[in-house]
């Protein structure tokens, strides 16, 4: 007998209509989570029902100054890792221009890292 799967967690659904004026957006599973890609090009994740969109040095600054963390994952060695990826404050999720924005600002980061590696130590 075949595993049911488990629902999509309504962030996921909601993410969907809020970017649809932004652009279409796909969803697609990624180990425990989920991958938002737009034309192709992944920008954001939803790990742990919690929003992440990409960042660099041009962005990463909005995302610090409103509190919010990288997403981290803890290795089987116990190394930490701190992901190119930071927590989508909640007020921007509520307000569909600012969230287009800081979607335009993920995927222009996202074309611009090309094939570099999104992973780094935790500090």
């Amino acid at each position: 007998m075949a595993k049911a799967k488990k629902p999509r967690p309504a962030i996921v659904d909601a993410l969907e209509f809020r970017l649809g004026p932004w652009g279409p957006i796909l969803v697609k599973r990624l180990f425990g989570g989920y991958a938002l890609y737009r034309d192709g090009i992944v920008f954001g994740l939803v790990m742990r029902e919690r929003v992440y969109f990409k960042t660099d040095a041009g962005n990463r600054a909005d995302y610090v100054d409103a509190g919010m963390s990288p997403f981290q994952y803890t290795r089987s060695t116990g190394r930490v890792i701190a992901t190119r990826y930071h927590e989508v404050p909640a007020a921007v999720l509520d307000d569909l221009d600012e969230l287009a924005k800081w979607a335009d600002k993920a995927l222009a980061v996202t074309l611009g890292h090309g094939l570099q590696s999104d992973i780094h130590e935790a500090e």
